[in-house]
């Protein structure tokens, strides 16, 4: 979801950029382009021209920051909540913004900006709250452009494929664990195949259904011989349920780069049940 962001300029007039609001975001980052356009009238409290943190983005690429500044903003058509105050204009917002090469959408407002502002996402309106000058404010967001909604399907299923290719690689001592039900009821099925299945053409639909079961008859034959029949089983229904449908349709091929989700994973030995088990996870930030 996303919403209007105003970068202040001295002497100039504000530079508007659309900013897409991710919970899932430690850090706020901004285009270096937008810098760019902005020039050097852009109201920057601090500036530092390099920084030693790295991170990885929701498909897996690096983020390098050439800069990270703290910039004045405001975000547009924010409303005052309380009602003697409704003709209060729009706060400043001071934040700390990393700026990257090459950044699509050009704007990610990160869970820092939520929490130094004691942002709220209301998802059911939707709505983001947060506080400022002591005041509560509200601002309407929208559900962002085309592009920006087939990329993050993108990346659904680029990090679907991944976290396969991350089970597929168990060694033969070693299974894949689960909650031991992976049924879904069909309003979990409906649910996912809202968020997770783009529209494609009708004329389309088999030749993709035939696409997805011919990938995961391949996954299948690929496991180890060694798993159980039960592991096969659970993993056969988790292909099923939760694979299938987000993989429709698989129009972007897994990124041998893109960083795995995490996965659990322990030995095939279940003599007990206190037996340890072994995390496998991959940080989002290095």
């Amino acid at each position: 979801m996303t919403c209007e962001l105003l970068l202040l300029r001295s002497g100039d007039e504000p530079l508007a950029v659309t900013a897409l609001v991710d919970t899932g975001s430690a850090v706020t980052i901004l285009s270096r382009a937008v810098v760019d356009r902005a020039g050097a009238s852009l109201r920057c409290r601090t500036r530092t021209p390099r920084t030693e943190q790295r991170f990885v983005s929701a498909s897996g690429d690096a983020l390098v920051p050439t800069m990270v500044a703290t910039i004045d903003t405001a975000i547009t058509e924010a409303r005052c909540l309380s009602p003697e105050q409704e003709s209060r204009s729009t706060p400043l917002l001071s934040a700390l913004f990393y700026v990257v090469d090459g950044l699509q959408p050009e704007c990610i407002l990160g869970m820092d900006f939520l929490a130094k502002f004691s942002g709220t996402v209301d998802c059911a309106v939707p709505s983001l709250g947060f506080c400022a000058d002591g005041w509560q404010w509200s601002v309407d967001l929208a559900q962002g452009a085309d592009w920006l909604l087939d990329a993050a399907a993108a990346v659904r299923r680029r990090l679907d494929l991944a976290r396969m290719g991350d089970l597929r690689a168990l060694q033969g001592d070693e299974e894949a664990l689960g909650d031991g039900n992976s049924a879904m009821s069909e309003a979990e099925q409906a649910e996912v195949a809202v968020q997770s299945v783009p529209l494609v053409d009708g004329d389309s639909v088999p030749v993709l259904q035939d696409e997805v079961a011919g990938r995961l008859k391949v996954i299948r034959a690929a496991l180890p011989t060694t798993l159980s029949a039960t592991t096969r089983q659970a993993f056969s229904d988790l292909l099923e349920t939760l694979v299938a449908p987000a993989a429709r349709p698989l129009a972007v091929t897994r990124d041998p780069q893109a960083m795995p989700l995490p996965a659990r994973r322990r030995s095939a030995d279940r003599s007990g049940p206190d037996m340890p088990t072994k995390d496998i996870t991959h940080p989002a930030m290095q």
